[in-house]
């Protein structure tokens, strides 16, 4: 039922940004432009039941309080603390070390993360990697040549025209956000996933991590994937963060005992079940 409720939500969300839209048709105008915050979080969510299959660990589990601690220590230190229902995290039964950003705050994580992680501060530098996408709303424009045209194509010919109130207009946003899921899937475009790693960069020493660890996460991750994220990644994906680190100056003294502190924190978190 709920699931009903929010597919039918998301119809209306879609079809009122497209007949908004419709005078701009032909242009490269985005369907998910003019979307407020309680809309992208109702998309996100409807992304939520489409794309995470697996069981999901409890939100009032340890690792769960863990892993939303370290995302609204970061997220109070960047300059868009705030979305409509909060940033929340959802904790996947996956082995794999992989995590995923959706609309509206949602960030979803493979509870294998901590296995190949060692400390708190590599973790949060994936968190911080997920909330860029998010702030840059990178998960509504996944797919950049996505016009508006092609959305009212896709629901003219699921019979629904520029009538709202169709019955069928639940089946378009469904495939509306189908299209959108597939997008966020398969990738982000380099230009986008450089800024979520410059942003992410930003986040980890406003919030007191050494922003290092994202590096040697990077190195993790290759030696796991054997690359640095996928064809969409930039291939000096290290050596551009580099001297953004540098210019930073993060002060890794200053924050040695908490580094520590933070890593002892984690291996307790890590051997849970």
């Amino acid at each position: 039922m709920k699931k009903l409720v929010l597919i039918l939500i998301c119809s209306l969300i879609i079809c009122k940004v497209a007949s908004a839209n419709k005078d701009y048709i032909g242009n490269t105008l985005k369907i998910f432009d003019n979307l407020t915050p309680e809309e992208e979080f109702l998309i996100g969510k409807m992304q939520l039941s489409e794309l995470v299959t697996s069981n999901i660990h409890d939100a009032k589990s340890q690792k769960v309080i863990y892993l939303n601690n370290i995302v609204n220590s970061l997220v109070l230190s960047s300059d868009k603390p705030y979305v409509y229902d909060g940033y929340k995290v959802i904790l996947v039964e996956d082995k794999s070390l992989n995590a995923m950003a959706l609309p509206g705050g949602i960030i979803v994580v493979n509870d294998g993360i901590f296995t190949y992680l060692e400390n708190e501060d590599q973790l949060a530098s994936i968190l911080a990697h997920e909330i860029g996408h998010i702030q840059e709303k990178h998960n509504l424009h996944a797919d950049k040549s996505f016009k508006i045209d092609d959305a009212v194509g896709i629901a003219s010919n699921l019979g629904i025209a520029k009538n709202v109130d169709n019955q069928y207009a639940r089946f378009a946003s469904v495939t509306l956000l189908n299209y959108l899921s597939n997008s966020i899937v398969n990738g982000y475009g380099v230009s986008q996933e450089v800024e979520a790693d410059t942003l992410a960069i930003k986040l980890l020493v406003n919030a007191g991590y050494d922003p290092k660890e994202f590096l040697s996460t990077l190195n993790k991750l290759k030696e796991t994937t054997n690359s640095y994220g996928g064809a969409n990644y930039p291939v000096d994906r290290l050596t551009r963060l580099e001297p953004i680190i540098k210019e930073l100056a993060y002060d890794q003294n200053e924050s040695y005992k908490l580094k520590d502190t933070r890593k002892k924190r984690f291996q307790k978190l890590k051997n849970l079940k």
